[in-house]
């Protein structure tokens, strides 16, 4: 799925209009009828009173058109048309003048002296600034974002929380509102994606309105939102007459004592995940520990060794409980010197990389790199926001042809030219483990030869799908890395439905 910016989605509501026959007040219409029917879901319609704040442009004319249907639905509505232009839309002025016949008190607020009592609200619709927000709103809008932000009301942003740029990033000073649940249209937005702005937007919901699907993708961008449906289309049929060595052997290197579940959950992971074989790494002394957890995989205490023998393998994976000892770095080196086709790098292997910069020379091109936050400073340096983030992933990537999946709430794969952006997970992820078994699932879809971008795509997906199913019998509190592996054989036989 694409994420378009402000230009592009005005360009694609001009075709749709053009190309259905529309007005703007009707697309307006559209829009706002099936914002409503979801924002119902999420409230009291008969107890609750809702303030609507309304903007001049044509996102506070969805507020307005909300208001009436709202009304019609018998929910109790105030009204406030926050005015920081002379002139609005001939919808806009549609939408008022409908109200207006409906006896529809619409309140004015142009300063401060002019706020209503948030102590009454129950639920607040913000629909003062939408996707054309380019440049700081006026002061007194930053003061009511703010009582906005103070209120315990249910937030619902409209299409964007207002305050929030779609291409830029905001200053310290400026307010953007804080929304419980954001109704926006038909494609995700990019702010919502990124660590900066996405935590004033705790959950989103895509509005399908019809826009025209056709322009939708005549548009170039290089940012993209991987759904269900890319995910489905991915997945590989396993073919009836195959074997375990269709399907590949991975070697994955990590565990030092103390330290062996971390491969070992990586181990589970991977085998869950279609491999055909697993050679494990670790020490001696957790040989014990994976046999009792891992029955399916092959011991092995000499990786070195192991890289030179005959064994054929299709994918390595290392850094998972690694360490940073003199051993590590040695294992480290030899993977590298080797030049796998299939690598993966996570963990220690990643902090390694961040203290020996000249490795990065070193690695085989089209290796998957999967930092958290703090890991990838160690690789890139420090950003001044997200979209410098953004910038300096992409030149890393192309300066050592590599691909990096930042782990995070919506973590982000980018290869150099394009930047993906996953919709599965939970907050229930944050937790010691859950980055061991994405890498034993990724590890696993490499040996399987899938393309490598894709792999990483469906390895970020059914790792998020898995910990979202594993929700049905544990909490986000609650939920462990281990409860993860448990729920990747459901993840993957919902993928399998849309393949067969």
């Amino acid at each position: 799925m694409k994420i378009l910016n402000a230009k592009q989605l005005a360009k694609v509501d001009a075709f749709t209009m053009n190309s259905q026959g529309l007005s703007d007040w009707e697309l307006m219409e559209r829009a706002s009828q099936e914002a409503c029917f979801e924002l119902i879901k999420h409230i009291d319609l008969i107890n609750d009173k809702i303030y609507i704040f309304c903007g001049t442009s044509n996102n506070g004319g969805d507020g307005l058109a909300m208001a009436r249907i709202l009304h019609q639905m018998t929910a109790k509505v105030q009204v406030f048309n926050v005015i920081y232009a002379p002139k609005t839309s001939q919808a806009h002025q549609k939408n008022l003048d409908l109200l207006n016949d409906l006896d529809i008190q619409v309140f004015s607020i142009a300063s401060v002296d002019e706020f209503p009592n948030f102590a009454n609200a129950s639920c607040i619709i913000d629909a003062i600034f939408g996707v054309g927000l380019n440049r700081r709103m006026p002061d007194f809008i930053q003061e009511l974002v703010k009582k906005i932000n103070a209120s315990k009301a249910f937030v619902c942003a409209i299409d964007v929380p207002s305050g929030m740029y779609l291409e830029q990033a905001v200053s310290a000073d400026e307010q953007i509102v804080n929304s419980d649940l954001c109704l926006t249209f038909q494609l995700p937005k990019l702010p919502f994606l990124l660590p900066e702005t996405g935590v004033f937007v705790e959950n989103f919901k895509l509005i399908d309105i019809q826009l025209s699907e056709e322009k939708i993708k005549q548009a170039s961008t290089p940012y993209h939102y991987i759904s269900k449906y890319d995910i489905a289309s991915i997945l590989q049929k396993r073919p009836k007459f195959s074997h375990k060595g269709v399907f590949g052997n991975a070697l994955l290197i990590g565990g030092q004592e103390g330290m062996w579940g971390s491969v070992i959950m990586s181990t589970k992971a991977c085998l869950r995940s279609g491999i055909g074989k697993v050679y494990t790494h670790l020490d001696d002394a957790g040989q014990a520990v994976l046999t009792q957890q891992a029955l399916e995989a092959i011991f092995v205490n000499d990786g070195l060794a192991f890289l030179s023998s005959e064994t054929k393998l299709n994918a390595i994976g290392i850094g998972m409980g690694l360490g940073k000892s003199t051993e590590a770095s040695q294992l480290l080196k030899g993977v590298l010197a080797k030049k796998p086709n299939r690598l993966l790098l996570d963990a220690d292997a990643l902090n390694l990389l961040g203290e020996h910069p000249s490795w990065l020379e070193d690695l085989p091109e089209n290796s998957v790199l999967t930092p958290h936050l703090g890991e990838l400073k160690r690789l890139i340096g420090e950003w001044e926001n997200d979209y410098d983030l953004l910038q300096k992933v992409k030149d890393f990537c192309n300066k050592f042809k590599v691909v990096l999946i930042v782990k995070g709430a919506h973590s982000m794969i980018c290869d150099g030219v394009d930047y993906y952006f996953n919709s599965s997970g939970n907050s229930g992820l944050a937790k010691a483990g859950s980055g061991d078994v994405l890498s034993g699932i990724i590890t696993a879809l490499l040996a399987q030869d899938y393309k490598v971008l894709e792999a990483c795509q469906l390895g970020v997906y059914v790792h998020g799908l898995a910990a979202d199913l594993a929700l049905q019998l544990q909490s986000k509190h609650t939920l462990l890395a281990t409860d993860v592996i448990r729920y990747l054989g459901k993840a993957f036989q919902l993928l399998e439905s849309k393949i067969d």
